[in-house]
C-alpha cells in the first residue's frame, strides 16, 4: 500500500467560497500572500491556501549551514558525499510520495 494516497478528499477551500469563485476575477496579490505562521532564529513557515488549482501540496526546504563543513577539502568532500547518500537514502520513500502526484 502507498501510504501517501490520500484518504480524505476534502480540501479545507471546500468548506468556504473562495475569492475567485465568489466575484469571478482573481484574487489580489496580498491574499495569495503566504502568512508566516512562525519565525524562528533559524526557522521560518509559511502557510497558503490554495482553492484555485485545488490540490493539496506540500513544500520543505532545508538549507543546513556550518563553517565546520568548508573549513578544509577534506571536510567539503565529506559534505558532499553525505549529501548525495541521503538524497538516495530519501528516493525510497519520495518515490510512493510521486507516484501519488506529490
Amino acid at each position: 500500500s502507498n501510504r501517501f494516497l490520500p484518504t480524505r478528499l476534502r480540501l479545507k477551500c471546500d468548506a468556504a467560497v473562495s475569492p475567485r469563485r465568489a466575484s469571478g476575477d482573481a484574487p489580489d496579490a496580498s491574499s495569495t500572500r503566504p502568512a508566516l505562521l512562525k519565525r524562528g532564529e533559524s526557522l521560518r513557515l509559511h502557510y497558503a491556501q490554495d482553492c484555485t488549482f485545488r490540490r493539496p501540496r506540500a513544500y520543505a526546504f532545508f538549507a543546513l549551514y556550518s563553517p565546520q563543513l568548508y573549513a578544509t577539502a577534506d571536510a567539503a568532500l565529506q559534505a558532499e558525499l553525505y549529501q548525495a547518500l541521503l538524497g538516495d537514502s530519501l528516493q525510497e520513500s519520495t518515490y510512493d510520495a510521486g507516484l501519488a502526484g506529490f
